[in-house]
């Protein structure tokens, strides 16, 4: 099976059964839930508001409905994609769900 390309920082996206766009932020964020660690590819904002509250969404790639707008990507990029596939695969950190967060109240 091949390997999804993450989609770069900077870009739209709208999740499943949503209607709010969201600003890819972050990738690879490894969040605590239960006294567990997992990992979520991607943490968003609000689009238009940006960052509110410090108000962080995590997600994953099957949770995107639609990528509304593709942010910058470079040769920097794609080595940073590379080292975060290698420590990934290093870790072997567990990946979370939405549910999981509902369940925390996140």
């Amino acid at each position: 099976m091949e390997k999804q390309k993450r989609v770069p920082l900077g870009s739209i996206v709208i999740l499943n059964g949503g209607v709010q766009k969201l600003v890819v932020i972050s990738r690879c964020m490894i969040i605590p839930i239960k006294n567990k660690q997992y990992l979520f590819e991607y943490g968003g904002c609000i689009y238009p508001q940006g960052l509110v509250s410090d108000r962080v969404f995590y997600f994953n790639t099957e949770d995107i409905q639609e990528v509304v707008f593709e942010g910058f990507s470079d040769e920097d990029d794609d080595r940073m994609n590379g080292i975060l596939d290698r420590s990934i695969e290093e870790k072997k950190f567990e990946k979370g769900t939405v549910k999981l967060l509902k369940e925390k109240g996140n």
